[in-house]
């Protein structure tokens, strides 16, 4: 585990590049997702209710939160520095959503890996990174952690 903790930053908050939702990003991630709940689909709908439009869906935003994400050079010079890899992602804990995300807003992650656990495998360890997603405001939009399998190659 020693080379995991001297390659890898604990604590260090990596800040994505942002990026504005379209209505484009909104339809696609939608139909990937097959969510046509009318607070997605319907603007007409929508203009009654306390958002007073179209938000985007809860898997639509944290996609985009993890993406962004891992998009960030210094994450990937993180986990793709030799010896080290990515294997692969394990889990989500604890996502909260905290407001909305509507067309036109701009989004960025800031994540920081907050733990290193060890597997019972010596050449792979867990990441555990927090994950924020603020919009243009610096509004709060989501949080939660995702766990990530990362091994030395062998």
């Amino acid at each position: 585990m020693d080379i995991f903790t001297e390659k890898i930053p604990v604590g260090q908050k990596l800040i994505s590049q942002g990026r504005t939702i379209s209505e484009g990003d909104f339809t696609l991630l939608h139909n990937l997702t097959w969510n046509i709940d009318p607070f997605q689909s319907n603007k007409e709908y929508m203009k009654n209710t306390q958002f007073g439009e179209r938000i985007l869906g809860g898997p639509c935003v944290l996609a985009i939160a993890t993406g962004l994400a891992i998009s960030t050079s210094r994450w990937k010079d993180i986990i793709f520095q030799e010896p080290i890899h990515p294997v692969g992602l394990l889990a989500f804990e604890s996502v909260q959503f905290k407001k909305p995300v509507m067309i036109g807003d701009t989004l960025t992650t800031y994540s920081e890996i907050v733990e290193i656990q060890p597997t019972s495998k010596p050449n792979r360890v867990v990441l555990k990174v927090k994950l924020e997603l603020f919009n243009q405001r610096h509004e709060l939009i989501m949080e939660g952690y995702s766990k990530e399998l990362v091994a030395v190659k062998e």
